[in-house]
């Protein structure tokens, strides 16, 4: 882990824990943010995420642990910096906008330190910037959703905060325009070098979005790192599973390697022998062919997906289906097809 000192480290959470009654909201959480940064911090609902971003705006204190940001330590046994004087920006999935302010009072509602002219002229600065500033008389009410996100981050910006918080900023948005404002808001926050977690339940968007993931399940940090590296090398079963679909098969290691319905699967390094396993493939592991080493499959289901198709496949001796993700009219319903696991796809944990 870099030293809380290190200049290119926006925050620093060590080893934060909360509790609310006897439930454990977050557990021994620790996570890092880069200067300039964007992190998605994804889970399933309930997991703790929107309890992490109060613990660091300040909206909550955290039981254990410390935060740090810039090298200052803004919570800690001794230290409790107070929400307004963290430097932190918060945008709420809702937005939260004052709804008797006007787009402009609500972007200088967070300037009262600026003395009026800075103030008014900061909101100008930023309503330009973002490509709102013919909204600047109107009130919330009259916006679209999309016009309310765009205020939202505008106002969020507007004090310009060393890190901002955003949760689940565009479950509120159809899909073409959550895209849409997806990435103007991601290339807001390059234009800034404004550091972010940006919280989402939608695995999609969180392997499309930020620098960087991390999933949390109930309350701890379970993986961070680059999406392609958590994507194809999931620290466990619960990862694999929550970022995409997988076909689960179980099996066991005999002198290095593990058969499967689907044909043998080389074991890891430091599984030993004898060991329980569960193989892990997901529908791009899967290829299909005229192999005659392959497993004979029977297509039970195709659905189409734009730009490929999704198949269900029937294997003898797996309840399960297995999916693979072909390009369309590659096979169709009842056809027989030959599969096989592509070298190095499947993903091997031990049983619990």
């Amino acid at each position: 882990m870099q030293s809380a000192a290190a200049p290119s480290l926006a925050l620093l959470i060590e080893g934060v824990s909360r509790r609310l009654g006897g439930f454990e909201l977050l557990r021994e959480v620790n996570l890092t943010l880069g200067a300039g940064e964007v992190l998605c911090l994804v889970g399933p609902s309930g997991c703790g995420k929107s309890s992490l971003l109060r613990v660091i705006a300040g909206v909550d204190a955290a039981d254990t642990g410390r935060i740090l940001m810039g090298g200052r330590e803004l919570a800690g046994p001794s230290v409790f910096v107070e929400p307004e004087q963290r430097g932190i920006g918060m945008m709420f999935q809702d937005y939260a906008l004052f709804p008797h302010l006007t787009v402009a009072e609500n972007l200088a509602f967070g300037l009262a330190a600026l003395p009026r002219g800075a103030a008014r002229a900061r909101v100008e600065q930023v309503l330009a910037r973002i490509g709102i500033a013919a909204l600047a008389g109107r009130y919330p009410h009259s916006l679209s959703g999309g016009e309310q996100q765009r205020v939202a981050l505008a106002r969020a910006l507007a004090p310009e905060p060393a890190v901002l918080l955003m949760d689940e900023p565009f479950s509120n948005l159809d899909r073409d325009l959550r895209a849409r404002l997806r990435a103007e808001t991601l290339a807001q926050l390059r234009a800034h070098d404004t550091a972010a977690i940006i919280v989402t339940h939608d695995p999609e968007e969180a392997l499309s979005t930020g620098d960087r993931l991390a999933v949390m399940r109930a309350g701890r940090i379970v993986q961070q790192g680059p999406a392609r590296q958590v994507y194809d090398h999931p620290a466990d079963a619960f990862a694999a599973t929550f970022l995409g679909p997988c076909t689960e098969v179980a099996g066991r290691v005999r002198d290095g390697r593990i058969a499967t319905p689907l044909g043998p699967v080389p074991a890891p390094d430091g599984v030993p022998e004898g060991a329980a396993v569960v193989v892990m493939l997901r529908p791009e592991a899967i290829a299909l062919g005229r192999d005659p080493a392959g497993v004979v499959a029977r297509v039970r289901e195709v659905a189409f997906v734009g730009a490929a198709e999704t198949l269900n496949l029937a294997v003898e001796g797996l309840e399960q289906p297995v999916q693979a993700r072909v390009p369309p009219g590659t096979a169709a319903i009842d056809e027989r097809v030959r599969l096989s696991i592509l070298p190095g796809r499947a993903m091997i944990f031990r049983s619990s």
